[in-house]
């Protein structure tokens, strides 16, 4: 089954899906370099120069790999307490992984609305500040109106959800996309 991003278990899907790949392409790899250096008896041969070629992609998904595996997905309970203060003209992402020149961002949880987006993150107050002006920085440069809130707390997160009035207030589908087409 295929998990989209920003769903629930998507983060565990890529990485699964990331080590079948890598499994996969390394077993061809491997098939190919044997079936040349039987044939051709030496290693200096073109199934070679395509079994390493072959592994190219699969290094790729190895460094992704190594990027992701020390985010682990959002609690059910806490994820449950968000979804309960969510309405439906809202876009929420599950577990959303950003990656720029400076850092990887990993948030528990994020929400686009029509005025910004708004996340709940464990992340270092460095990481936040970073991330705020960064997410900020792009949603300016693509002349989306929107502020950008990041919260380190559940606790903090699910008061601004409460006290948050969307009545009246469209879902900012750009702003989605946006930052959809940033997460990893």
């Amino acid at each position: 089954m295929k998990v989209k991003k920003g769903e629930k278990g998507y983060l565990n899907y890529l990485k699964k899906k990331d080590i079948i790949f890598i499994i996969f392409v390394a077993l061809i790899s491997i098939a190919i370099f044997a079936f040349g250096l039987y044939f051709y008896k030496t290693r200096a041969n073109i199934a070679t120069v395509f079994a390493v070629l072959l592994l190219l992609p699969a290094c790729k998904r190895i460094v992704n790999l190594i990027v992701l595996l020390p985010f682990r997905q959002i609690k059910d309970e806490e994820l449950d307490r968000i979804e309960a203060l969510l309405t439906d003209n809202v876009l929420s992402y599950i577990d959303p992984v950003f990656s720029s020149e400076k850092y990887i961002m990993k948030f528990e949880h994020l929400t686009v609305t029509g005025n910004g987006l708004f996340a709940y993150s464990h992340m270092s107050n460095e990481k936040n500040q970073y991330a705020e002006e960064y997410l900020s920085d792009g949603l300016k440069k693509r002349m989306i109106p929107g502020k950008v809130k990041i919260y380190v707390t559940l606790g903090d997160y699910e008061h601004f959800l409460k006290s948050y009035d969307y009545k009246g207030e469209f879902t900012n589908e750009e702003a989605g996309d946006y930052f959809k087409s940033l997460m990893m």
